[in-house]
């Protein structure tokens, strides 16, 4: 597993973790994004999208040089750009904030796409786990209480700690 959680406080009912590790896994190879700096979302805008339709979709978090899409075969292929944004520009309050507001700018065909990129660029853990809640349901560990995918900040860690125990 690419995590360490360290340890875990509250404050009232808020529950705050403390993870040490990479912070995002790259979609195309599937390594860790070592720092903010060698990362990038990038995601596709069709060249043939109507004026004033949404254009955009498919957002993926990639390694900032080596894992990029290929702009020419997308062109060719799907008719299809491929913009980005740098992680540092997507993170921490301005991040959120650009964020925030291609989804008020509806610049995505589906806003799930993007509220998953928020999920993994702000939710601590959840990175870690996103990939493990049917799994983690079934071990008995995740009560499915919640919309899937929107796990509270103590079922992550119930999560983390689980697969640490399972997985060191």
């Amino acid at each position: 597993m690419c995590f360490n959680l360290r340890r875990v406080s509250t404050i009232g009912e808020i529950v705050i973790l403390h993870i040490e590790s990479p912070e995002w896994v790259c979609d195309t190879c599937g390594e860790p994004i070592a720092s903010v700096y060698y990362g990038t979302v990038q995601w596709l805008s069709d060249v043939d999208a109507k004026p004033g339709e949404p254009e955009a979709h498919s957002p993926i978090i990639v390694h900032r040089i080596r894992c990029i899409y290929d702009e020419k075969a997308l062109y060719r292929n799907q008719r299809s750009l491929a913009m980005d944004l740098d992680l540092t520009s997507l993170v921490g309050t301005e991040g959120l904030m650009r964020c925030l507001d291609m989804i008020h700018e509806r610049r995505f065909k589906d806003d799930e796409e993007l509220l998953e990129i928020i999920k993994r660029l702000f939710i601590p853990g959840y990175e870690q786990v996103r990939h493990h809640f049917d799994e983690a349901i079934e071990a008995g560990i995740l009560e499915p209480n919640t919309s899937h995918g929107y796990p509270h900040m103590n079922q992550i860690k119930d999560i983390l700690a689980w697969l640490q125990s399972e997985h060191g």
